[in-house]
């Protein structure tokens, strides 16, 4: 009997092993990519493609990047699209944008929370709040205190139009002078030039035409 439960425990034992061992491998390994069959660039060749053809920045793990994900494959059979990954091994010398700069320079208060109820300023009324700040480019925010901690300039409990999509003036954009804000962003490049960029989830699935709708709410 006792061999019995010796036998039963060893085994045991090789099975949580195993099953730790499985899952530490699920972890540890590559996530599938979803873009094998497309077309990639480099930064060293993002400008060097002949024509006129789009240029898809994406990460994994981004959320965004998952909501156009499909959207993207599909319009990938009707345009010449390459994807850009830019957590990819000579993809380091892209630059970054001040979103701290951008948000003290961009975004306005435009009202307060009194007795739980939003109050806008100078007759602005959340019907209006569409027309003055795009979707395509603005969330309206009420400031809480975890959104205040990181945001210094901005108090709690007032009501402010956040302006999420990058200005960037990419006249002068080259392998060596390229920002890029924040993933997902769709590039059209034309004889070397960038002549539009669409940000986000949001600006990505209008223009694609795509009735879904982006993972931030407008009003939050």
């Amino acid at each position: 009997m006792k061999r019995k439960w010796y036998v039963l425990g060893i085994t045991g034992l090789a099975v949580i092993i195993a099953g730790a061992g499985y899952l530490l491998y699920q972890g540890l390994k590559e996530p599938d990519n979803p873009y094998k069959e497309l077309d990639t660039v480099k930064l060293e060749d993002f400008f060097e493609k002949r024509g006129d053809y789009y240029v898809y920045a994406q990460r994994a793990g981004c959320p965004y990047c998952d909501n156009v994900k499909d959207e993207i494959i599909q319009f990938s059979k009707n345009n010449q699209l390459y994807v850009f990954d830019t957590r990819a091994e000579g993809n380091e010398d892209i630059k970054d944008y001040d979103w701290s700069e951008h948000h003290k320079e961009y975004d306005e208060e435009i009202g307060i929370v009194n007795n739980g109820k939003m109050e806008f300023y100078n007759g602005l009324t959340e019907e209006m709040l569409k027309d003055k700040y795009s979707p395509l480019d603005y969330t309206i925010k009420v400031a809480d205190r975890d959104f205040v901690e990181l945001n210094d300039d901005k108090e709690e409990g007032r009501i402010y139009a956040i302006r999420e999509s990058p200005i960037i003036d990419y006249s002068d954009a080259s392998n060596s002078n390229l920002i890029i804000a924040a993933v997902p962003t769709l590039f059209h490049v034309k004889d070397g030039q960038i002549k539009a960029y669409y940000f986000g989830d949001v600006q990505i699935l209008d223009f694609l035409g795509v009735d879904k709708a982006p993972l931030d709410e407008y009003i939050n």
